[in-house]
């Protein structure tokens, strides 16, 4: 539900539950508009700026849900080498990169041996977030505390291959931070249905599939 003026108005549940929220002020980019936008602001159906794991580009999602939380949460700060600083409840999904990654396959997009974790338990001095810039940086430090802010869930298209480019809006003088990559709401933290790998020039995508099982008896007879 949203308020007269566009914003979105408070509901107590999703289908999540209370988890994998953003700030109503956190910032994303919507296909077509030079600014960034405040989350709080985006609406079902509009594209925003991900990072595809599948092809390892910049490109946009459509957005499926949007939706205000209330309640206290636990909430975690991640500050980046940089100097980068992002706030997001403790259980958002996190997909940390290896520090080598440039782009494609190189960013592990699926099968990571760090698989997706939340938020609060990213390794400071280890982990290695994804950032516009399309470099990974360092995780710094980690912090998580509890919390009763309005928050914001969103869930992109395809989640398991777009990460959603988010800022942290500054407080003095306007503008924002680098923005960093996070995961769509509700992305579990199973294994992807998919495997990547590079082979020469080119990228294959293969579905994980498990082998049936030979029927242990003969077929009928015709």
């Amino acid at each position: 539900p949203r308020e007269s003026d566009g914003t979105l108005s408070a509901v107590q549940d999703s289908d999540c539950g209370a988890m994998d929220c953003l700030p109503p002020n956190a910032l994303v980019w919507i296909e077509g508009e030079a600014m960034p936008r405040r989350l709080e602001e985006v609406q079902p159906g509009q594209r925003v700026r991900c990072f595809d794991r599948l092809t390892g580009q910049v490109k946009y999602a459509s957005v499926l849900e949007v939706k205000a939380e209330v309640g206290p949460v636990n909430w975690t700060t991640i500050t980046l080498a940089d100097g980068t600083v992002l706030d997001l409840t403790a259980d958002h999904p996190m997909q940390p990169v290896g520090a080598e990654a440039s782009q494609g396959c190189a960013m592990r997009p699926f099968g990571s041996e760090r698989p997706t974790v939340s938020a609060a338990a990213l390794r400071s001095g280890e982990d290695h977030l994804l950032a516009l810039k399309i470099e990974p940086v360092l995780v710094k430090t980690v912090q998580t505390c509890l919390e009763d802010h309005r928050r914001v869930f969103m869930t992109v298209q395809q989640p398991e291959r777009h990460s959603i480019f988010v800022s942290r809006a500054k407080s003095e003088g306007g503008g924002f931070a680098e923005p960093v990559a996070v995961e769509s709401a509700c992305r579990g933290q199973e294994e992807s249905p998919w495997r990547c790998r590079a082979s020469r020039t080119f990228l294959e995508v293969s579905a994980i599939t498990t082998a049936a099982r030979r029927p242990t008896s003969a077929p009928p007879s015709l």
